[in-house]
């Protein structure tokens, strides 16, 4: 279990030796970060945790990513990097929001919509935890924004589970991601096409 006590709570803390490290962490090296997780309810300070690698997250020393989240909810943890020309860095203190998107074909999850917002902390990282679902699914946007380095934005249909977004990358310019399968596709599960028809264009 994790504790912190905000969400944008930095654990920076220099080079730690092997020892202070998870095995597969590089080592000498920075501390991980360990975002706290917000929800609906607000920042969720114990939680359990699993060690993200280096590699799976093209970060200085991986990150402790959300890794139990409650029955028929979703939790996702992400890191945010700064790629304008001339810099190559995580980006703290960027503004991250899923919220759920309301349409034809599109039902809220019980309790009504969703938006809940946090920041990213030291090393780029965010998470968020017991964010809910609808029955079949529920279409979400993700909006991250960042002073100058620019906007990112994606709708999804998300299913109940543990996911993880790695390499988000701002560039100074404001990008739309398509849902991943378009609405024309022959067959789509009809919440999902309701989904897609809602998605950036």
């Amino acid at each position: 279990m994790d504790v912190g006590s905000s969400p944008t709570e930095s654990t920076r803390t220099g080079e730690l030796s092997c020892e202070q490290l998870p095995p597969e962490a590089n080592c000498p090296g920075p501390a991980p970060p360990k975002p706290v997780p917000m929800s609906p309810r607000g920042p969720v300070p114990v939680f359990k945790s699993e060690y993200w690698t280096t590699e799976e997250t093209d970060s200085d020393n991986g990150v402790y990513e959300v890794a139990e989240t409650a029955r028929g909810t979703f939790a996702e943890t992400g890191i945010v990097h700064d790629v304008r020309t001339g810099h190559d860095d995580p980006i703290e203190g960027a503004t991250v929001t899923y919220e759920t998107v309301a349409g034809p074909g599109l039902s809220a999850p019980l309790g009504g919509p969703v938006q809940v917002t946090t920041k990213t902390c030291y090393a780029g990282a965010y998470a968020f935890i017991d964010m809910p679902i609808a029955r079949g699914g529920t279409c979400y946007r993700l909006v991250i924004v960042a002073p100058s380095a620019g906007r990112y934005e994606s709708i999804d249909l998300v299913d109940p589970g543990v996911y993880d977004h790695s390499g988000l990358e701002l560039d100074g310019r404001s990008h739309k991601e398509p849902y991943p399968y378009p609405a024309r596709r022959r067959w789509m599960p009809p919440v999902a096409r309701a989904c897609a028809a809602q998605g950036p264009r």
